[in-house]
């Protein structure tokens, strides 16, 4: 077996050594023009699945530390159970200044093969936008 080595390396020149309780700053990320033109999307976003579940808590805490390394695109799923900690996420980034208005970011989201009946879909993306 090939021992793995769980810190990453770099070569000289390309990204400088950081000390363990630094944080580099946010890369820039590729954006895709939308179809409507007005805005440009992060084409990498931030999924919060997760098996088994976590505390609603350790999502919420995790987007907005996200958000302060810069990532501006979440991915969801109302199966994920992970929406309202989105939202509450928004909510703290908000308050603490890391986004100025909740414009700035993306949510992405499905509707699971239950939710997709012609008769189920507007009250499916409801429940996502709530």
């Amino acid at each position: 077996m090939i021992p793995v080595d769980p810190l990453p390396r770099t070569r000289v020149g390309i990204l400088p050594r950081m000390a363990p309780n630094e944080v580099a700053p946010p890369l820039p990320v590729p954006r895709i023009q939308l179809s409507h033109g007005a805005r440009n999307m992060p084409v990498i976003a931030l999924g919060t699945a997760a098996d088994p579940p976590v505390p609603e808590e350790v999502t919420k805490s995790a987007v907005v530390d996200a958000i302060q390394l810069g990532y501006r695109h979440f991915d969801t799923a109302h199966k994920y159970r992970s929406e309202q900690p989105i939202g509450d996420a928004m909510q703290e980034a908000l308050n603490l200044g890391l986004i100025q208005s909740r414009d700035e970011v993306f949510i992405t989201s499905k509707l699971w093969c239950g939710d997709a009946h012609p008769h189920l879909v507007v009250s499916g993306l409801k429940k996502t936008l709530r």
